[in-house]
Formats: C-alpha cells, sequence, structure tokens
C-alpha cells in the first residue's frame, strides 16, 4: 500500500470498532512524519532553486546568491535546534 493510499484509508474508515493496535499506530506515525519530512525538503529544495537567487542578493549584499542545497539544509536544521 502506497503512503498516501494509507492515510486516505485512515481517513475514510467509518467502522467504530476498528480497534488499532500499537504496530498499526506507530506506522501511521512514521508515514505522517516521513510525509512532513519530505514536504520540509521539498520546500528546502525550492527556495535553494527558486527564491534565494532572486531574493537573498539584493536584502543582503554579504550574502552567496546561489547557496547549495547542503548549505539551506544545514541553515535549516540549525534554524530548527534554536527555535
Amino acid at each position: 500500500m502506497g503512503l498516501v493510499e494509507g492515510f486516505a484509508e485512515a481517513a475514510l474508515s467509518n467502522e467504530s470498532s476498528d480497534v488499532v493496535t500499537q504496530e498499526e499506530y506507530y506506522m501511521f506515525q512514521f508515514k505522517f512524519y516521513a510525509l512532513v519530512i519530505l514536504i520540509k525538503l521539498a520546500m528546502v529544495f525550492i527556495v535553494s532553486n527558486f527564491l534565494w537567487p532572486k531574493v537573498v542578493p539584493k536584502v543582503f549584499s554579504g550574502a552567496k546568491s546561489n547557496p547549495g542545497f547542503l548549505n539551506l539544509v544545514g541553515l535549516v536544521v540549525i534554524y530548527y535546534l534554536l527555535f
């Protein structure tokens, strides 16, 4: 079963008598966490390729105009550790 199908099946189930096992619950949490991480990486990719080269050099004169993807991932990790 694919990632999206698992979310759709969980959202559309109408039976209240379903007993969710601990393993199914952990698998759902893992799928959700993986989806969130993929969305965050996609957003960093979009920023690194499209937004950063056009916006940041105009705002900050000392900033690199085209940083690498891993440089921005490191910046995001530092940001999440601080805040």
